[in-house]
Parts: C-alpha cells; structure tokens; sequence
C-alpha cells in the first residue's frame, strides 16, 4: 500500500508525490504504470476536466482507495467518466470516498 497524490495538471510520468502530483490517468491505471491493491490517491484542488477510465483495481479487503486531499475539493467532470465509476456499474474494488472535498458535474456519483 502507497499513498499517492494527484493534480489536475499533473503528468503521466509524474511520480505522485506531494511535490510531483501525477495524473488522473495515470491514478486510474490508464498508462503502463499500474496501481496495486490498497493504493490511497488524494486529488489535490482544482478541475478534472479529462476522461476518468478506471482501469486498475484493488482486492477484496485493499480496494484503491480514492479521496480528496485534507480540505481541498477536487471537481469531477462527470460528464467524461467512464461507466464503472457510477453506482449502475461500480467496480467493487475501488473506492472513492469522502462525504466532503468531491464536486461533481452531473454523471459522477462518489460512493
């Protein structure tokens, strides 16, 4: 398990740290990196205006945990994710979390 950060202007081959925020591309697993099971991504402030294609997932008892970082609100564009991140179709091993810090366009539900 590794805690990673995530910005909106952070980059595919950006590391994740508090310094050198990755994309949300790349925290999806949408890029040769992958996660593993029980990662924590925070989203630093701003806007996700780009498509959330969750392709990586945790494990029964570690899913990926995904959550807003301290009191910062991340927005999501709802209106580009893909459909295995809405309650029709969610993925079991993912997790994206916090009562407060998610805003949403219409689309985006955050279990």
């Amino acid at each position: 398990m590794a805690l990673y950060f995530v910005s909106p202007t952070g980059g595919d081959s950006d590391s994740g740290t508090l310094g050198s925020p990755m994309s949300l591309r790349k925290a999806s697993g949408d890029t040769a990196w992958a996660p593993s099971p029980g990662d924590i991504f925070e989203f630093r402030g701003g806007i996700y205006a780009n498509t959330w294609n969750q392709k990586a997932s945790g494990i029964s008892g570690s899913p990926l945990l995904y959550r807003p970082y301290g009191s910062e609100t991340a927005i999501i564009d709802g209106s580009r994710l893909a459909s295995n991140l809405t309650t029709a179709n969610p993925d079991p091993w993912v997790d994206v979390s916090g009562e407060t810090g998610w805003s949403s366009e219409p689309g985006f539900t955050s279990a």
